[in-house]
C-alpha cells in the first residue's frame, strides 16, 4: 500500500542525513565511500485518457524513492546497493525492490572488469538498450557484463536476466546478451552491437531473435553534429521467421552556448503480410520511446516513420526550454498497430498523425530539480477511432 512508500521515503530522509552527517565511518581498506538518495513525484493529466473518441479525461500520479550506497575496496573491487519504493498511481499498492545491488572485479588482467548482480544498462543512443529513467521503476537486469578496453576500442559482454516488473512482464524467465563495441579518441564515432534476445512466454508472438547494428556520429563543423543508426532483426517473431529493419538519423546544430535546433528521421519497418513465413514487423528491444517518439510515448517503435524538429533555448544558466515537433507515420499502410493501446483502430491510410511537445526544465537548487510539459497530439486519417489528445504534466525530483 502508499504507506510503504511513505516509510521509504522517511527511511531514505533520514539515512541520507545520518550518512552527511559523518556517522558512517569507513571501515580499514575502503574508499571512495557515496552514499545518497532520490525523491521523485510526478502527476500527469490526460485529455481523453487514450486518444479515442468518447474517452473521458483522466489524471494520474507517480512517485518512488531511492537510496543508494556505494563503495571501492582498494581500486579492486567495487560495490554498489540501491533500494527503491515506487508507486505507479498514487493510493495504489507501492512496490518495494532491490533496483540496483552488483559488484565490480577491476583490474582484471589490466584494464578489464566484471560486473555481477542486478544492475541498470544504457548503450548508444538508447534506442536498443535503455534504463528508462522517465519510468517509476525503471530497468534492471540481473547477471553478468564483461567489460575491457583495447587500444581506443571497448568492449561490453553481457548475458542477463531482465527483472520482472523492472524490464520484464511479470511471471516470464526472458534473458538478454550481447555485445558491445564502440571506438573512442576518434574524428568517426562507431559502435556496433548483436544482441540476443529469449522472450520466454506462452504468448503467440514471443520473440526468440537476434538485433544487429551500428551507430556512425560524428561533426562536420564547429557547433554541428550528426548520427546514423541501422539495425537489422533476424530469428523468430512468433510462428514467423523475423526479417525486419529499423533506422534513425539525427542533425542538430548549436547556434551559440544556449541554442540548439536540429531534425531527425526515424523508421522501423513493418507488414502484416507474413504468407511468407516471414514477420517484418521490428520489434523493440528495451528502449526509451518518451526520449525518441514524442514525450507523450503512444507508439512502439513497430511500423513507424517519424519525422521531427528539435529545439531548445536555455536560460538562467540552469532552465531550458524545449520544444519538439513529431509527424507519424505507417512504414507499411495496413501494417501492424504501432500504438501501445491495442483498442486504436487504424485504417489502411498511413497518416498516424502529429505531436508537438513543449517543456521546460531546470533545478532550484543544488538538491532539487523541475521538468513542466505540456503535450498535444492531432489525430491523422489512419486512427478511425481517435480523438486529439493532450496531455501535461509536472515533476520534481530531489537528489540527495
Amino acid at each position: 500500500m502508499l504507506h510503504k512508500l511513505t516509510l521509504f521515503l522517511a527511511f531514505t530522509v533520514v539515512g541520507t542525513l545520518y550518512a552527511q552527517s559523518g556517522a558512517i565511518q569507513s571501515a580499514e581498506g575502503l574508499d571512495n565511500i557515496h552514499f545518497g538518495a532520490e525523491l521523485r513525484f510526478r502527476t500527469e493529466t490526460f485529455n481523453p485518457i487514450r486518444p479515442i473518441d468518447g474517452l473521458d479525461s483522466d489524471s494520474t500520479s507517480a512517485g518512488r524513492a531511492r537510496l543508494y550506497f556505494s563503495a571501492e575496496v582498494e581500486d579492486h573491487l567495487s560495490a554498489f546497493l540501491e533500494f527503491q519504493g515506487a508507486a505507479v498511481d498514487s493510493g495504489s499498492e507501492s512496490d518495494s525492490s532491490l533496483h540496483q545491488g552488483w559488484g565490480r572485479l577491476n583490474h582484471l588482467g589490466g584494464s578489464a572488469s566484471l560486473q555481477f548482480g542486478r544492475f541498470e544498462m544504457d548503450y548508444g543512443n538508447g534506442r536498443m538498450v535503455s534504463s528508462f529513467d522517465w519510468s517509476a521503476t525503471g530497468r534492471a537486469w540481473d547477471g553478468l557484463r564483461w567489460h575491457s578496453k583495447l587500444d581506443n576500442l571497448l568492449v561490453d559482454a553481457f548475458w542477463t536476466r531482465p527483472v520482472a516488473g523492472q524490464g520484464a512482464p511479470l511471471g516470464g524467465r526472458d534473458s538478454f546478451g550481447g555485445l558491445y563495441a564502440s571506438l573512442i579518441d576518434s574524428p568517426l564515432g562507431m559502435d556496433i552491437y548483436a544482441f540476443s534476445r529469449n522472450q520466454d512466454s506462452t504468448t503467440l508472438n514471443r520473440a526468440r531473435d537476434f538485433t544487429y547494428g551500428a551507430i556512425f556520429s560524428g561533426s562536420p563543423g564547429p557547433g554541428m553534429s550528426w548520427s546514423l543508426e541501422g539495425a537489422y532483426q533476424t530469428g523468430d517473431h512468433g510462428a514467423s521467421e523475423a526479417s525486419a529493419h529499423a533506422m534513425a538519423f539525427r542533425f542538430d546544430i548549436e547556434s551559440g552556448p544556449e541554442v540548439s535546433f536540429g531534425f531527425g528521421y526515424e523508421l522501423a519497418s513493418g507488414d502484416n503480410d507474413s504468407l511468407d513465413g516471414n514477420a517484418k514487423e521490428f520489434l523493440p528491444l528495451y528502449d526509451s520511446g518518451d526520449v525518441w517518439h514524442g514525450t507523450m510515448d503512444l507508439f512502439s517503435w513497430t511500423n513507424l516513420q517519424d519525422f521531427v524538429l528539435r529545439a531548445r533555448v536555455g536560460f538562467d544558466d540552469a532552465w531550458a526550454f524545449h520544444t519538439e515537433l513529431h509527424q507519424f507515420s505507417l512504414a507499411k499502410d495496413g501494417g501492424d498497430n504501432p500504438f501501445h493501446d491495442s483498442a486504436v483502430v487504424l485504417s489502411a491510410d498511413g497518416d498516424l498523425g502529429t505531436e508537438l511537445d513543449l517543456f521546460v526544465t531546470g533545478a532550484l537548487n543544488d538538491f532539487a530539480h523541475l521538468r513542466v510539459g505540456v503535450s498535444e497530439f492531432f489525430a491523422g486519417d489512419a486512427i478511425i477511432n481517435g480523438d486529439n489528445q493532450m496531455w501535461s504534466f509536472a515533476q520534481i525530483e530531489l537528489r540527495f
